[in-house]
């Protein structure tokens, strides 16, 4: 039992050590994609592998975007109602008089 923790403990720090090297060397060369892959293998996390798809339906269409960016505008100031038969001082708050005389 004792030889069987010595082992295991022995796995678990070489483990770690091998991690922490793997880190230190995938970062010295900016390695992004192996960091994260090192860091989720760490966190026992399985490896996914998430690509962008230009296919993919659910994607961001640029075209739909375009269109809706570039009519947003027009459509929030349908909705304002105008305020054509009024000056811009109607919609300032009331001018306190002080008395300077005294």
């Amino acid at each position: 039992k004792k030889q069987r923790n010595i082992v295991k403990s022995l796995s678990k720090k070489s483990k770690k050590d091998n991690i922490i090297n793997d880190l230190k060397k995938k970062s010295t060369v900016n390695d992004l994609k192996g960091i994260w892959k090192t860091i989720k293998t760490a966190a026992n996390l399985k490896p996914t592998n998430n690509k962008v798809d230009g296919d993919n339906s659910s994607s961001l269409n640029s075209d739909k975007l375009n269109v809706y960016f570039s009519t947003i505008g027009d459509k929030i100031q349908a909705e304002v109602p105008s305020h054509n038969n009024g000056s811009y001082t109607d919609f300032l708050p009331p001018v306190l008089c002080v008395d300077t005389t005294a």
